[in-house]
């Protein structure tokens, strides 16, 4: 007799196959994880992100830096515009212009005094002969030396222009500007020097001429003023302002010298009328008070009497 099978229960009898559970983390695990996770992502859009302060950059630090190098740059500058308009040399032009006049004008001032009657001063037109002959040669070496000098100083200038643009750029450069630009002005010192060494000789004989023949032309206007008249062939030489002290009033006026006397005529304006010490009216006073042959002057002092606030000539 068979024998029934026995039926198995799907619940019960069902074999089923073994199912791998993960297993639980652990906790080096854990530790890995929250690592993993806590490492930065970018942020989402609209998630706000709060950083660190960070150290500020050299940029920013340089700040204070760059202000500064710009001062000194614009006084540098400041400093090569004036360098820069001497390289010209105008004063050095303008002077050997006006020496030219100069010698030009002696000739006719001398000629003026000579046909007013003065007779002194005998060698004045020998002086003026000399100075005639040699000044163009010296015009045209002085000025053949001053181009050249201007050519030269004007290439520097160009190459310190430039130095002075890179400046801008990069402001290690400016020390090395400074000292470019003491340089060229040291240069146009000495380049006006040689210049004005070739006609300066010149120059000073024709002013000092000049001197001496202005002292002679206010001689004469003062002895056409004057309230005596020269005896007959008697001719004036020099006149000074001067004050009498001899005198309790001490007069002022002009001591003449001529080649015969020796003349002091009072000029000097008076009050006349006074409103509270204030003088509305004046009077001139004009008279010779002394004269002395010059043969009759034994001998001649001088002393310059100092006092406080105060100096004489006697």
């Amino acid at each position: 007799m068979a024998g029934k099978q026995p039926k198995s229960t799907a619940g019960s009898s069902k074999s089923k196959t073994p199912s791998t559970s993960r297993p639980a983390p652990s906790t080096s695990d854990r530790v890995l994880s929250s690592r993993i996770s806590s490492t930065p992502s970018r942020p989402k859009t609209g998630q706000t992100v709060s950083k660190t302060p960070q150290r500020p950059t050299p940029a920013s630090a340089s700040a204070p830096q760059s202000s500064e190098a710009a001062a000194r740059l614009t006084s540098v500058r400041s400093n090569w515009e004036r360098v820069a308009g001497a390289i010209a040399m105008t004063a050095i032009f303008e002077a050997l212009e006006r020496t030219t006049n100069n010698l030009h004008n002696l000739d006719r001032s001398l000629t003026d005094v000579r046909a007013r009657g003065y007779r002194f001063g005998r060698d004045w037109e020998t002086q003026l002969s000399t100075l005639n002959e040699r000044w163009p040669q010296q015009h045209s070496q002085a000025a053949q030396l001053l181009e050249n000098e201007r050519r030269v100083l004007n290439t520097a200038a160009r190459d310190v222009e430039s130095l002075l643009q890179r400046a801008g750029r990069d402001a290690a450069l400016i020390s090395t500007a400074e000292t470019r630009i003491r340089a060229l002005q040291s240069n146009v010192g000495a380049a006006e020097r040689r210049v004005r060494n070739t006609f300066e000789g010149t120059q000073r004989q024709a002013q000092a001429l000049q001197q001496d023949i202005n002292r002679a032309k206010a001689l004469l206007d003062a002895l056409d003023s004057a309230s005596f008249d020269l005896l007959p062939d008697e001719h004036g030489i020099a006149v000074c302002e001067a004050t009498w002290t001899t005198d309790q009033q001490q007069p002022e006026g002009m001591l003449f010298l001529t080649d015969a006397r020796l003349i002091f005529e009072q000029r000097q304006e008076i009050a006349k009328k006074k409103v509270l010490f204030i003088t509305t009216e004046k009077e001139l006073i004009q008279q010779r008070l002394w004269e002395s042959p010059i043969g009759a002057v034994d001998e001649l002092e001088t002393e310059d009497k100092k006092a406080f606030l105060s100096r004489q000539e006697l």
